[in-house]
């Protein structure tokens, strides 16, 4: 499982810090999970998935897709939208300020 927790955050682009953050784990914490030397427990694993939006079963045991596809529940909702939202999901936070920006922008108008 370690090794999936360093693919995931790794997937997502954050450091150690900037993925611990937003679990309220340290830096630290972090670096031991993904090193083997201590293990993910059930509280931390659904606050992963939560914050993430990650496959509980994939950060488990390695089977199904590494994300949940939120998106793809939406009904009523064309596929290039769909397409928009999960890139705009998959942003750092930083860059999804911009995005607001923009479409704010829009919306006054």
């Amino acid at each position: 499982m370690n090794n999936r927790l360093k693919e995931l955050r790794q997937n997502l682009k954050l450091s150690q810090k900037e993925f611990g953050d937003k679990v309220v784990l340290t830096q630290n914490h972090i670096s031991s999970l993904e090193s083997g030397r201590r293990t993910l427990n059930d509280r931390t694993i659904k606050d992963i998935c939560n914050t993430f939006g990650v496959n509980e079963e994939w950060l488990r045991t390695g089977e199904g897709e590494m994300m949940v596809d939120l998106v793809g529940e939406l009904e009523d909702v064309d596929n290039e939208t769909k397409d928009m939202l999960r890139k705009i999901l998959a942003l750092k936070d930083d860059d999804k300020e911009k995005i607001k920006k923009i479409i704010n922008a829009f919306s006054e108008s």
